[in-house]
């Protein structure tokens, strides 16, 4: 089996740097899904349900170390390749602040370097 056609590599999570600004805007970004999904319940779109699963079981916390941290240094944060699509998604269709931009680049080329970019 060659390297590309591993699953375990290829379906690795992505890792994307964040800087405490960058970090706090996500942060936003995605409070509002979860409270998207809180209200909706069962109507949910899973997409929102998979991104507010993942904030609240990996990025609250992890985002939290980010905004205390020194405003110079970027943090690793690891997204799993399906949160990474998904959020592709949604910043993609709505309108987002320029730090979501920065962060939108960090996904789309670490998804263009797996060949797992959604096609629209």
């Amino acid at each position: 089996m060659t390297l590309e056609m591993n699953p375990v590599v290829t379906l690795a999570p992505i890792r994307i740097k964040l800087y405490p600004s960058e970090a706090n805007v996500l942060n936003t970004f995605l409070m509002e899904i979860v409270f998207m999904v809180v209200e909706l319940k069962g109507k949910s779109y899973n997409g929102y349900i998979v991104l507010a699963e993942w904030y609240v079981k990996y990025y609250m916390a992890k985002s939290i170390g980010i905004v205390r941290g020194f405003a110079k240094t970027a943090k690793r944060v690891d997204v799993p390749v399906s949160v990474a699509r998904y959020l592709i998604d949604e910043m993609t269709n709505t309108p987002v602040p320029m730090q979501l931009n920065l962060i939108l680049g960090q996904l789309h080329q670490q998804l263009t370097n797996r060949d797992l970019l959604p096609t629209q």
